[in-house]
């Protein structure tokens, strides 16, 4: 575990301190956390999630996150890495939600033929995720 400050963070009213914000790496198929790092006072997981992401090796790795970490900057950094990710995308993502829905209603109805997606196999307890066709 790495601490960002002098101290370990304790949550503990009595002294003012607030509860711990943490960020986990997970490696599920071994059902194992294999990092953590804690998110600095007065920030959140979007600044403390690459700098995580940077110590480990994930070369030929799938990363997943939820949408707090759908962020180009962390997409980059875990292809530099020669990783895939899965990232969710939500409604408040404006844009990028209505451009990612576009392309799954598009190709829907075409049944997925001639789509640069290509439904994969299972992963795990994933089941039916899309991969992009064209990972550059």
């Amino acid at each position: 575990m790495l601490w960002t400050g002098n101290d370990p963070p304790i949550h503990d009213h009595t002294q003012g301190k607030e509860a711990l914000h943490m960020v986990n790496a997970w490696a599920s198929r071994n059902e194992l956390v294999i990092g953590q790092l804690c998110v600095a006072d007065k920030s959140n997981e979007i600044t403390a999630i690459p700098q995580l992401l940077e110590l480990l090796d994930l070369k030929g790795c799938i990363v997943t996150m939820d949408a707090m970490g759908t962020q180009k900057d962390i997409s980059r950094l875990i292809r530099a890495q020669n990783a895939d990710y899965v990232l969710a995308v939500k409604g408040n993502q404006g844009g990028l939600h209505e451009r990612v829905q576009s392309l799954f209603e598009v190709d829907r109805k075409e049944e997925f033929r001639g789509s640069s997606f290509a439904k994969e196999r299972s992963v795990g307890k994933i089941m039916g995720a899309w991969k992009s066709g064209s990972a550059g």
